[in-house]
């Protein structure tokens, strides 16, 4: 629900829906373990990216995109933006023999 409401904005104020997402899921991952995992949250972040750039003026649009590297970057670092992929998806090679 926190990730998925400011899409209600997407095409009046993309730029306040953008940040809202983002401010979500930096909350997200602070409190839960994993809550950016699976396709909700995937379709969620791609439908907000596509709307800041097809709605937001380029200014804006660049402001949002700096704006929400700082919380990428903290998310990713933890290794929590796997986009729903477990550990063994995303190193196909580690744990299985190649044929």
């Amino acid at each position: 629900m926190l990730v998925g409401v400011p899409l209600v904005l997407r095409r009046r104020a993309p730029l306040l829906m953008w940040l809202a997402i983002w401010a979500s899921i930096a909350l997200l991952s602070l409190l839960a373990v994993n809550s950016l995992e699976g396709l909700a949250w995937s379709l969620c972040s791609f439908s907000a990216a596509f709307a800041l750039g097809a709605h937001a003026s380029l200014r804006r649009a660049i402001a949002g995109l700096v704006l929400a590297a700082p919380v990428v970057v903290a998310i990713s670092h933890r290794g929590a933006l796997g986009l729903g992929l477990s550990q063994d998806a995303r190193r196909p090679w580690s744990r299985r023999r190649c044929s």
